[in-house]
């Protein structure tokens, strides 16, 4: 599974500079041409969503270069707006990884955010990921395939 930054995939700093990787998907109400005018001629359907995130939240159990839990939910389209909480309630993640304008909600989109882990010790320090992160699932992910053009 390769996760890029462009078309879909976002790293983004959050949370005293730790990175995010932001694996973005489309709910079955999206219209397919949509999504080919907006991201591109190729489409994957993931069949099994709650497959791929299960094979991701394995994966990265094992994989020190993240944070054991992937976070993952729907978009809401009101960033923005107000918010009707007290300022301590509302998770900085959220805000920046699962609130989008209005004028994107027809995207219908659900997101996976992986966070890089930091270590507190410099000559444990992972180096930056880069732009994209690429998760070797050692097989096929037979639950997705590709939309005919």
């Amino acid at each position: 599974l390769l996760i890029v930054k462009h078309d879909g995939i976002l790293p983004m700093q959050i949370l005293g500079g730790q990175p995010c990787y932001v694996l973005s998907m489309c709910k079955p109400k999206v219209q397919t041409n949509h999504l080919r005018t907006s991201f591109g001629h190729y489409i994957v359907k993931v069949e099994e969503p709650a497959r791929l995130l299960s094979d991701i939240e394995n994966h990265v159990k094992n994989d020190g270069r993240f944070l054991k839990t992937v976070s993952h939910g729907p978009v809401t389209y009101d960033k923005g707006g107000l918010e009707n909480r007290e300022p301590e309630s509302v998770e900085l993640k959220n805000l920046v990884c699962f609130k989008k304008t209005k004028n994107f909600s027809s995207d219908w989109e659900y997101r996976f955010v992986l966070q890089q882990a930091i270590s507190t010790h410099t000559e444990d320090a992972f180096p930056p990921l880069g732009d994209y992160i690429a998760l070797d699932l050692k097989r096929a992910l037979d639950y997705c395939r590709l939309v005919a053009p």
